[in-house]
């Protein structure tokens, strides 16, 4: 006998299925996998759900459900809360942070969401460049990035890892020469997700 498993948390109430990013698969969203690593009692950290900003992650929720960003993870083994969470920032490319203003958690989605004309502009009177700082060199960029991930094989009828890659070819004229990177997104059990995160890196 073989049984495959899976527990989607809920714990922001999102409506209209977005707390499953990817029916097939059956991903849950990861804003839910934060809220519960920072509010569970018993293996999370345990923080009131009145110290989150429900709007705001709720809002994170939606936007990671539109671009198709699930989460799928087996946590088997001791790990910190810290790493876990970590991990999660780092497939969703976002942060999750105290706002000292409202005292509340928050999560920010890194993307292009602001608009130029109204941010700050700094000129060289207002910023000061230190005596270690140099120009970067195009041989200390990647050209070729590699993301490893989980898909499900249908003649096995079992998950197996795979592979994805993206490549920048203007780059690779550049340098002459392939300069990879290899990279390991455990939560991803998603192709298009998986070649999505290597075209962003």
């Amino acid at each position: 006998w073989k049984f495959e498993v899976r527990r989607i948390p809920n714990g922001l109430a999102l409506t209209g299925g977005k707390e499953i990013v990817n029916t097939f698969t059956g991903d849950c969203n990861p804003a839910n996998a934060i809220y519960e690593l920072l509010t569970d009692t018993e293996w999370g950290m345990g923080l009131p759900s009145s110290d989150v900003d429900l709007t705001n992650f709720t809002t994170a929720a939606n936007t990671l459900f539109d671009e198709g960003n699930g989460w799928a993870f087996v946590w088997d083994a001791e790990r910190e809360i810290s790493e876990i969470l970590a991990e999660i920032e780092r497939q969703i490319d976002g942060r999750v942070y105290l706002d000292r203003g409202t005292g509340k958690w928050k999560i920010k989605l890194i993307r292009a969401d602001y608009v130029l004309s109204s941010t700050t502009i700094l000129t060289e009177a207002d910023v000061e460049i230190g005596d270690d700082w140099r120009k970067g060199d195009w041989s200390e960029t990647l050209n070729q990035v590699y993301v490893k991930h989980w898909v499900y094989d249908f003649v096995a009828d079992d998950w197996k890892q795979s592979e994805v890659n993206a490549q920048d070819l203007a780059n690779f004229n550049i340098q002459g020469r392939f300069k990879p990177a290899r990279l390991d997104f455990p939560g991803v059990k998603d192709k298009a997700l998986a070649q999505s995160l290597a075209l962003e890196q």
